[in-house]
């Protein structure tokens, strides 16, 4: 039996950054309880989901993300992590994030082009939503009160560990239930 991998394709954060971002969780378990806090080396901004491929498979998936990556050949750009927000009901959201800021339409063309990509390969649907770029923290609400607009005073680190320069985007495969869960596949560079 051919085994599969469960893949995606994201933007990593450079190690500045989730060490950054660490410490940021850090003070934001304090004060917001959720049942799972993502581990620093788990930290991505997600492209696409891609689901589980034939391991047979893999190298067509580099090849196209090569394609997709070389066609966007020297549009590295700059991004920077913005304020809190969730995902899901108000009385006990289900995702918190941080949004994303800087060049957003350089990001959202690598995303369309990786999209594509693997529609073109896999026949994976494009979503039907609007792209939203951000930085998954933690999941699952466990307080007892309902989440307020106040704790979006809990704004990320302001120093240059905030921000980067994206110059390439990663597959990653995932290993549920290990911590950290995803590994590394391959690096694909836009510069």
């Amino acid at each position: 039996m051919i085994p599969k991998f469960r893949l995606f394709v994201a933007v990593p954060l450079p190690e500045q950054v989730r060490l950054a971002v660490s410490a940021w969780q850090n003070v934001l378990k304090r004060d917001l309880p959720f049942a799972k806090w993502v581990h620093p080396d788990d930290l991505h901004i997600t492209l696409l989901f891609i689901g589980n491929v034939n391991a047979e498979r893999l190298h067509e998936v580099r090849a196209a993300l090569d394609a997709a990556c070389t066609g966007a050949s020297g549009k590295t750009f700059n991004l920077q992590l913005g304020k809190l927000g969730t995902f899901g009901k108000k009385q006990s959201p289900t995702v918190l994030w941080a949004d994303i800021q800087g060049e957003l339409a350089p990001l959202g063309a690598i995303q369309r082009r990786v999209e594509t990509a693997m529609q073109d390969l896999l026949g994976i649907e494009p979503e039907q939503r609007a792209y939203k770029p951000h930085l998954t923290l933690a999941r699952t609400y466990n307080g007892t009160w309902v989440w307020s607009p106040e704790l979006m005073r809990l704004h990320p680190p302001t120093d240059e560990a905030n921000a980067w320069r994206c110059d390439e985007v990663v597959l990653y495969r995932s290993h549920l239930g290990q911590t950290p869960m995803y590994e590394p596949v391959s690096k694909h560079s836009l510069d």
